[in-house]
């Protein structure tokens, strides 16, 4: 325990001095077949969840935590001890250094996150504190394509953007890891214009978080909206998107 403790200091120290850490992973240990440590024991819930938390308690706050959610049945509770990325969760590849843990789906996910009071959004591999200091982190030939790979928020586009195309196609060689491989210029995705069929956002769920609920009571009340909360009424995410939805809908 107190080896954790030390070394998350030491993480903590750097990033107070350079500022460059975005993210800290703690990853619990599972014996794997077929290696040396395949008759060791797991790590304990427990640990792992203290683990976590001290990570939470003693990183700065700008520092991200980040947690498998494959490696954990319960992986609602790496939520709870302080986590806030999940990481590289794809539908269309494989944890490549754990196969035989399959990702869950993104719509459990999505759920659980919900069930605690998340929303879950695709990032880039650059967090968006970086990403909008670009002249500090980035090399000028990614300014643009992080530029347009990014929404307001500095996460992930759902639209296609300019740079990079989204439409894969499955391939059989996977010798670099990957399953699926960019195909064409145009995008599969949906945006303004195009003949493909736009992404359900109304979902199932209706939650919306306290900031939005009680933007959107004021609005039903005929209370004028402010430019703050006209902001918080465009970051809306996941089931919150419903609720604004269907504030104006009562609105029209």
């Amino acid at each position: 325990r107190q080896d954790r403790i030390d070394a998350i200091k030491a993480i903590a120290d750097i990033h107070r001095e350079f500022g460059h850490i975005q993210e800290v992973i703690v990853q619990n240990f599972l014996p794997k077949s077929g290696t040396r440590m395949h008759k060791e024991k797991p790590c304990p819930s427990q640990d792992y969840l203290e683990a976590i938390a001290l990570a939470r308690i003693i990183l700065p706050e700008d520092v991200h935590l980040q947690a498998p959610p494959n490696l954990s049945d319960d992986f609602g509770s790496l939520l709870k001890a302080g986590i806030d990325d999940w990481g590289g969760v794809s539908p269309v590849t494989a944890d490549h250094v754990n196969p035989e843990r399959p990702w869950p789906a993104l719509e459990r996910i999505s759920k659980v996150s919900e069930d605690l009071g998340h929303f879950i959004a695709p990032r880039l591999t650059i967090y968006p504190e970086y990403a909008k200091k670009s002249d500090i982190w980035l090399h000028p030939d990614l300014h643009f394509p992080v530029l347009d790979r990014s929404d307001s928020e500095w996460l992930g586009r759902d639209d296609p953007g300019a740079v990079f195309p989204e439409k894969i196609e499955f391939i059989t060689n996977v010798d670099d890891g990957a399953e699926v491989a960019q195909v064409g210029e145009d995008s599969t995705q949906w945006y303004s214009g195009s003949s493909n069929i736009p992404a359900n956002l109304l979902f199932t769920q209706l939650r919306a978080s306290s900031e939005i609920d009680e933007v959107i009571e004021g609005v039903l009340m005929g209370q004028e909206v402010d430019s703050p909360q006209i902001v918080s009424l465009f970051r809306a995410r996941g089931a919150q998107v419903r609720s604004v939805i269907n504030c104006a809908d009562a609105l029209r």
